[in-house]
């Protein structure tokens, strides 16, 4: 009989099933985190969960919400790890009209992981004329970020199916919205944006598209979650992206 022979490829692997302890711990510690990781997909583990939106008798549509981000999901996903960032920085606005101040003030903190308050930026942009008693001009959102060395561009015409920009954890998204169509969106007026709120994500379910915001306008804004076509009605396609400033 002739004698076995193990394959010059295969060798080493036999010597490390033949001498358990011997590899590496940093490539075992890796290949556990895949592990998990794989594990957590082959179960089909939800990487959040929302609570349904439903109209009132009354038409008001009261949005769903973002309940919970599952985090074994958001230690490998990076939009996942970003949006839940997103959400613990949610604020309500502090005064009437201060919304594309709250909503920038979001967006810098999330990109530089600050602590930045919404009053900081108040002042600042009464200083410098971007926001007064009756709110802040289309042209002027983004000027905050600009000033703090943000890279920030205004779009207009851009699609509901676009949002998913927002998607990107590198960007941040500022929509221009009318409030009173986002909550009556069977309201027959016509759409005039007057309300600025933050995009965290577009997603697309079995059930439909739809469009995770944090609006600072009201106390239940964190995380709210509209099906695309209710916000569609509420939107213009006025947008302003910031990104962090890129490095020379």
């Amino acid at each position: 009989m002739l004698e076995e022979t193990v394959p010059e490829i295969f060798k080493p692997f036999e010597m490390t099933t033949e001498l358990p302890g011997t590899a590496d711990p940093e490539q075992a510690l890796e290949m556990d985190e895949f592990q998990r990781y794989d594990e957590a997909a082959e179960q089909g583990t939800e990487a959040y969960s929302i609570s349904q939106g439903e109209y009132t008798e009354s038409g008001l549509y009261v949005p769903g919400h973002v309940e919970e981000i599952n985090p074994e999901v958001a230690e490998f996903d990076p939009e996942m790890r970003e949006l839940s960032c997103e959400l613990d920085t949610w604020i309500e606005q502090k005064e009437p009209m201060s919304c594309a101040v709250a909503s920038q003030t979001m967006a810098i903190n999330q990109l530089e992981h600050g602590a930045y308050s919404e009053q900081e930026l108040i002042d600042l942009a009464r200083e410098n004329g971007w926001y007064t008693s009756n709110g802040t001009l289309p042209r002027d959102v983004g000027k905050i970020a600009e000033s703090m060395g943000a890279e920030v561009e205004r779009r207009r015409g851009v699609e509901p199916s676009e949002l998913t920009l927002a998607n990107d954890p590198t960007v941040k998204v500022l929509a221009n919205i009318d409030s009173t169509l986002l909550h009556f969106p069977e309201s027959d007026k016509r759409c005039k944006p007057d309300h600025c709120v933050q995009v965290l994500r577009v997603e697309n379910t079995t059930q439909g598209e739809f469009v995770i915001l944090n609006d600072p306008g009201h106390e239940g804004g964190r995380g709210a979650v509209y099906p695309m076509e209710v916000f569609a009605k509420a939107y213009r396609g006025d947008i302003t992206t910031i990104r962090k400033e890129r490095e020379v």
